[in-house]
Order: structure tokens, then C-alpha cells, then sequence
């Protein structure tokens, strides 16, 4: 026991030596321990092997780990071979989960225990206490991942799952919580494995807070309302800790509660939101730089818990509004409340990338609250649920023609596969207006390998549009169609953070905004405000009056090319050739851009968007160049 006590020292920094003293002192206290026979308790027994497996993680390179196996089953051997029971504070490591952390966690053993606000310390001169508590953070985690950050790429069907997959770590928790080890009031080196466990409350508390969302998540309230009182009941080493992170996941969930209440909490719950946003603030201020990614996990849990709820609370308004025949309108309160809740979110997502994901859908709810265009709110809502979607037969189909070819008839020039006549979607003929159109229609046909992949004709599209006119809009509809989006154009709208982001708009928007604001003689500027910039009414005529001088079908084409670059300021410096396609589809990805130059690109997904919109983009300038009856003698009028 001399030794295996020595050895505990040692391993936690309370004894000097170097790596040979302290593998000599762990295979001497096996070795005693083995031959000691009944003399040493199993328990003994069992927690000098895991203490041999110590020393192999914490002296031997990485490449030597595997060797700590035999020891840890030489541990769960002995454990088992007594009566079948595995001492309680070792129960851990024979799960498989529990293993694979001791074997291939990448931790250490300090010389002083760690401080968190995740869990209690427990007995300082006891090393497998750090372990243990290092692996209720490492599950702790874990569900909050499962909770916070679901695997993009998983199936909708599974999303109950990891749900599931929480609450098995949870378990797990709640087990390593309640044996624990915290230390009595005098910390003993007799006292390790073997000894008197207790309890760790901060983790019991914080397992208890993301047991509480869960189930508030599944719609289970009376699974909810069983943990309400664990909840309620947080621990003083948190109440007295100088970090705020704990204090606004308690008012978080206090806000939620008072709004599922039966009573009518909204003012409660309001009033809880706002605490916890304070605190959450004053956690981000604190954190920067950010630390473990658990702070990031639980920060953007709250963020996201406390963004939900204020979108409740306004749709609970909403609809009692309703019921009363007025319409509701969103104080100053509540807007700037969930402003500064969104803030938070942004700054999260400079850091943590799986907040971008919430960032796009809740600044359209903050924008909807607000009563703000609705343009761009579906901008923004379309940016937050774009899926891409298989292409599937009705998008494809075999190539059934071997010639293509153009003639010219009465409506102007026609598109012949085999001698047949191409003809619209509404069964009309397929007439364009100008050679150099059919010549680039007729490509797109004849590109076509065996399979015809109808998403790929661009041009072909657009032509369809112009002839059957599925909408049935006249010329002045679809020039005010397009002027709309002036108001809502992506130029337009700045961020005033992250730094670097709003420095990036700066340079590179600006210049296409003092181009169209000279090239028109109009009055543009931009805006950092969900409501937008405030176009003059000058503006939009001009540009109405630009417009007019479009055919019909150029119109077509231009309101194509203005809802790929959700600009038309873009759009017109586009077809006006004051800059290329690649620059105008770089102009309207620039935050895109910006953020994969932070996270990296994704190949299959960044690569293959990229390339559409380009496609898209170049196909709708040159479909409206090749209908205008000479884009030249427009410009030349314009300057003039």
C-alpha cells in the first residue's frame, strides 16, 4: 500500500520524481498487491491496476498506450471474480464508452484539479478523481452536442434518435455523479477508490438542464416537470461562481418555464429572458478568445433556447391579437431583446460554425417581428431551409432525337429536333425572337448527351417563360417586380460584426454602389438595419424608366438574373458589362465566401452551388443580351 499510495502522489504533483521512479513505483505496487493475495481488498486490488494503466498514459509515448488495456482488465477481472460487483467509482470504465475514453482520450493528470463550472473536483490526492471528472465533462458534452449541434447530414427520421443518444449520456452521468468522490472536509491519501463516495451536484445540475430540454423538445412536459425541481435547485458552488454562464441557463429556464405555464407568463417570461441574455453577454465578453468547446456548445444552446422563446412569446401575441380582430405589432422591448440575443448568435458563429446555421432563420423571425419587406425576409428564410433536392425523372429524360436544327418561320425562328418542332410546356410553338437566341437554344439541345437533364437548359427555360408567361404578367408588373428588389437588394444590407465582414462589404460593395449611383444619377447608400436602406422614390423611377426600355422578353431575362444575385444593382452592372459574371456571383456570395475562408470549403456542397449560380447567372445575361434589340445603342442612350 506504501507504494500504490507513493504512486498517487506522484502521479498528481505532490511528490518530485521523474517517469522511471514513477513506472517503478506502480509495477512494484502491483506486484506486492498480486502477491499480498487475500490481504489486499479487491477493491484495493482493482484500483491499483487502473493506477498502473495511469502511469502508462502518463509516461510512455502515445504509440505505448495500448498497453494500459491489460491493466484495466486485469482491474474489471479481479472486480468481477468477487461476488460479480465492480467497486461503484469504478463502474465507469467498464462501459464501453467509459473505456474508450481512458484508452484513447487525449487528457493528462494535473497536479492541481481542475476548476469548472461543469463539475466538482474530487479528492486531490486521488488521480483517478480527475479522470472521472474529466470524463463526466467529456459526456456532458457530448449530449450537448447531440441537443445543440444534430449531424447535418442525418435523416429526418432520426431526428429521435439523438435524442436517445443524449439521454443514454446523461445516464451515464447521473451514474458517475452519484460516486463521484467529492472530498470530505479533510482530504485523506487513504481515501481513494476504496473509500467513501459522495456525490457531484454540478454535474447532476447540468444534466439536469439538458434533461429538462430534451424533453421540452420531444413534447414530454411531465417528463419536464419531474426535473423542474433539480433544476430549480442549483448548486451554491455555482450561485457564488463568478462566471455568468450558469446563472443564465437557470434564468433560460425559468423564462421557458413561465412560458409553457398554464397562467398567462409572458411578462415572467419575458422579464427571465432578458436576465438571461445579460448573463449570456457577460459570458461571451468573458470568453473571448473562446476556451473548450463545451462553453461555445452551452452558449449556443442558450442563444438558440432564448431566440425560440421570444418567437413563442411574439406568436402567442399574435395570435391572441387575432382573436380580437387587431393586429399586434412587436414592442421596442421585445425587438431589442431579440436583437441582442441575435448579436450574441453572430458572434457565436465567428467561432463555433454550426451557429450559422440558426443565424439566417432568425434574423427573417426578427425581421418578420418588425414588420419588415417580406423580400428579404424569403431571402433569408430560403437561405436557412435551402436543401438541394434529387433530381428525378421529371427533370430528366432520354435523348429521343439525333439532328437539331433552326428555321426561320412567320413568328420568328423556330427549333426542329429530327424535323419535329420544338413546342413550349402549354403546347405552343417554340418561337424566338432572334437567330443568334435559337443558335444558343439549339446548342443546349444538342449538348444533350444520352439522358436530356432538363435543370441544365438554362436558355431553353427562360424562352418557355417568356412564350407561355405562367404568371400572366403584363410589362409594367415585371419591371415594378424587379425594381422591388431595390429594396431588399444584397448590396445594400451591411453587417456591423464580426470587424473583418463589415470592412469586407465596405471595399467590395461600395464601389458597385458608386458605379450605379453615378451611372444613374440616382441616390442609393446601404443600411445596417433589418428594416433597410430607404430608397428614394426618384431612385425606383429611374430605374422604372431604364427598365421600360427592355422588351418583354429582356425583362424575363432580368428578373431571372436579379433573383439569382438577389441584387439589381448587380444585375444591372452585370448586363450593363461593367463586371463580369464571375465577379457579380463573387459580390453576391460575400458572405458565403467570407465564411469559407474561415471554415473551409465544403467540395461537394460549396463547389457544386457555386457552379449553378454562375451557369444561372451567365445564362440569364446572355438571354438578355441576345433579346434586346442592341444593348450597345441602350447604353450609348443612357450615357447621353
Amino acid at each position: 500500500m506504501a507504494y500504490h499510495r507513493l504512486h498517487q502522489l506522484q502521479l498528481t504533483g505532490k511528490q518530485a520524481g521523474g517517469h522511471l521512479l514513477a513506472i517503478n513505483l506502480a509495477l512494484s505496487a502491483v506486484n506486492l498487491a498480486e502477491c499480498a493475495g487475500d490481504a489486499v481488498s479487491v477493491a484495493t486490488l482493482a484500483e491499483i491496476y487502473v493506477a498502473a494503466a495511469l502511469r502508462i498514459k502518463a509516461s510512455l509515448h502515445r504509440c505505448f498506450h495500448f498497453l494500459a488495456r491489460p491493466f484495466l482488465c486485469s482491474a474489471r477481472r479481479v472486480a468481477l471474480s468477487h461476488g460479480g460487483a465492480v467497486p461503484p467509482a469504478m463502474q465507469w470504465l467498464c462501459h464501453p464508452l467509459g473505456h474508450r475514453f481512458f484508452v484513447d482520450g487525449d487528457w493528462a493528470v494535473k497536479g492541481v484539479p481542475r476548476e469548472t463550472i461543469y463539475s466538482s473536483a474530487g479528492n486531490p490526492v486521488d488521480p483517478m478523481a480527475q479522470v472521472t471528472q474529466l470524463f463526466r465533462e467529456h459526456l456532458l458534452e457530448k449530449a450537448l452536442c447531440c441537443v445543440a449541434m444534430p449531424e447535418p447530414g442525418r435523416p429526418a427520421a432520426q431526428g429521435e434518435g439523438r435524442f436517445s443518444d443524449a439521454l443514454e449520456y446523461l445516464q451515464l452521468l447521473n451514474g458517475c455523479s452519484d460516486v463521484s468522490g467529492e472530498p470530505g472536509p479533510t482530504p485523506s491519501i487513504s481515501s481513494g477508490l476504496a473509500g467513501v463516495t459522495g456525490t457531484d451536484p454540478v454535474s447532476k445540475w447540468w444534466a439536469s438542464i439538458i434533461g429538462t430540454v430534451i424533453h421540452w423538445l420531444r413534447g414530454d412536459e411531465e417528463g419536464a416537470e419531474r426535473l423542474y425541481p433539480l433544476v430549480e435547485t442549483m448548486p451554491r458552488v455555482l450561485q457564488s461562481s463568478e462566471k455568468p454562464l450558469p446563472r443564465a441557463a437557470l434564468h433560460a429556464f425559468r423564462a421557458v418555464r413561465a412560458m409553457l405555464s398554464k397562467q398567462d407568463g409572458s411578462q415572467a417570461s419575458l422579464s427571465h429572458c432578458e436576465k438571461a441574455s445579460s448573463c449570456l453577454r457577460e459570458s461571451l465578453e468573458l470568453g473571448s478568445p473562446p476556451k473548450g468547446t463545451i462553453d461555445k456548445v452551452v452558449q449556443l444552446l442558450l442563444c438558440d433556447l432564448l431566440l425560440v422563446t421570444r418567437t413563442n412569446l411574439w406568436q402567442q401575441q399574435m395570435g391572441a391579437s387575432q382573436q380580437r380582430s387587431c393586429l399586434y405589432q412587436a414592442s421596442a422591448l421585445e425587438l431589442r431583446g431579440f436583437q441582442q440575443d441575435l448579436s450574441s448568435l453572430r458572434r457565436l458563429a465567428q467561432t463555433l460554425r454550426p451557429a450559422m446555421r440558426r443565424v439566417f432563420l432568425h434574423e427573417a423571425t426578427a425581421r418578420l417581428m418588425a414588420r419588415a419587406s417580406p423580400t428579404r425576409t424569403h431571402q433569408l428564410l430560403d437561405r436557412s431551409l435551402r436543401r438541394r433536392g434529387v433530381q428525378g425523372s421529371k427533370t430528366e429524360r432520354k435523348r429521343f432525337y439525333q439532328n437539331v436544327s433552326i428555321s426561320q418561320g412567320e413568328g420568328g425562328f423556330e427549333i426542329n429536333l429530327d424535323h419535329r418542332k420544338l413546342k413550349t410546356p402549354q403546347a405552343k410553338l417554340f418561337t424566338v425572337p432572334s437567330e443568334a437566341l435559337a443558335i444558343a437554344v439549339a446548342t443546349e439541345w444538342d449538348s444533350q448527351k444520352d439522358t436530356i437533364k432538363f435543370y441544365t437548359m438554362h436558355l431553353t427555360t427562360l424562352c418557355n417563360t417568356a412564350l407561355d408567361n405562367p404568371t400572366q404578367r403584363n410589362k409594367t408588373q415585371l419591371i415594378r417586380a424587379a425594381v422591388k428588389f431595390l429594396e431588399t437588394d444584397t448590396v445594400c444590407y451591411r453587417v456591423e460584426e464580426p470587424a473583418a465582414l463589415a470592412e469586407l462589404q465596405k471595399n467590395e460593395w461600395d464601389p458597385i454602389v458608386a458605379w450605379a449611383e453615378k451611372r444613374y444619377n440616382v441616390a442609393i447608400g446601404s443600411s445596417t438595419s433589418i428594416l433597410g436602406p430607404n430608397i428614394p422614390a426618384s431612385t425606383k423611377e429611374t430605374f422604372i424608366s431604364h427598365l421600360a426600355s427592355y422588351n418583354m422578353w429582356a425583362l424575363q431575362g432580368i428578373e431571372y438574373v436579379i433573383t439569382q444575385l438577389k441584387s439589381l444593382i448587380l444585375s444591372m452592372g452585370l448586363i450593363d458589362r461593367h463586371i463580369t459574371v464571375e465577379k457579380a456571383v463573387l459580390l453576391s456570395r460575400l458572405e458565403e465566401e467570407y465564411q469559407i475562408q474561415r471554415w473551409g470549403n465544403v467540395e461537394w456542397a460549396h463547389n457544386y452551388d457555386l457552379c449553378e449560380l454562375r451557369a444561372r447567372t451567365a445564362a440569364g445575361t446572355l438571354f438578355v443580351h441576345l433579346c434586346s434589340e442592341s444593348s450597345t445603342v441602350k447604353h450609348k442612350l443612357l450615357q447621353d
